[in-house]
């Protein structure tokens, strides 16, 4: 209040404060030390002086350009992101399809392809030493000894195997398709191939209403 009744002192006294700070930055500036102007703390992208964590991003964002910081893609021929693999799509308009005959019909489909002999030139490949690309993975229990108890990830050429409903019943212990109400039930048990299952089939599909005019390999 005091400050409000003596205008003439209140200038005096914030000129004074503020006069004194130019004068400690300009002191601070010719011995070399950095200081920061305050107008600007509010901008974005501001480089703090002798901020090591600043300086670290800065040289990433600086060197991703020239340096493979796992940014620049494909290495080896036909790598998974570079081919896609076999997609076809099963559709039935009258009735639902997940049966063991839709899945035997599927899995014939599939195997006509997997199974002829251009397959392997032409397939997705998965290497086992990306980037120098002279192995390809074998992830697959008919030749590889110590790939076992597993679902079969390619085949035994290093193609990547589709992904359809084929495969989860196979994987979940149902190859020959002979208890659909209760694989799938086993593979509601894991929220991420529930998740991908799905996602083959139409879209309003659940367990409680287990029927579908769609499948898709992918």
């Amino acid at each position: 209040m005091w400050l409000a009744t003596n205008p003439a002192f209140s200038f005096l006294l914030f000129f004074s404060i503020n006069f004194g700070l130019i004068l400690t930055s300009i002191l601070l500036q010719g011995s070399g030390v950095s200081v920061i102007s305050m107008d600007k703390i509010t901008q974005i992208g501001l480089d703090i002086p002798d901020d090591v964590y600043q300086m670290r991003a800065n040289a990433y964002e600086a060197a991703k350009d020239e340096a493979d910081f796992g940014l620049s893609g494909i290495k080896c021929p036909r790598e998974e992101m570079q081919r896609a693999p076999l997609q076809m799509i099963l559709e039935s308009s009258s009735s639902s399809i997940l049966s063991k005959e839709g899945l035997t019909e599927l899995q014939k489909l599939e195997d006509f392809f997997i199974k002829t002999a251009e397959w392997k030139e032409k397939c997705s490949l998965l290497w086992a030493d990306s980037p120098t690309c002279e192995n390809v993975a074998i992830y697959n229990s008919a030749a590889n000894p110590h790939w076992v108890n597993k679902p079969n990830v390619t085949d035994v050429n290093g193609c990547i195997l589709p992904s359809s409903p084929v495969t989860f019943f196979i994987k979940y212990g149902d190859p020959t398709f002979s208890s659909i109400d209760a694989t799938l039930a086993k593979i509601k048990s894991n929220a991420n191939d529930w998740s991908a299952f799905t996602d083959l089939l139409d879209r309003d599909f659940s367990i409680e209403k287990p029927k579908t005019n769609v499948m898709k390999t992918t």
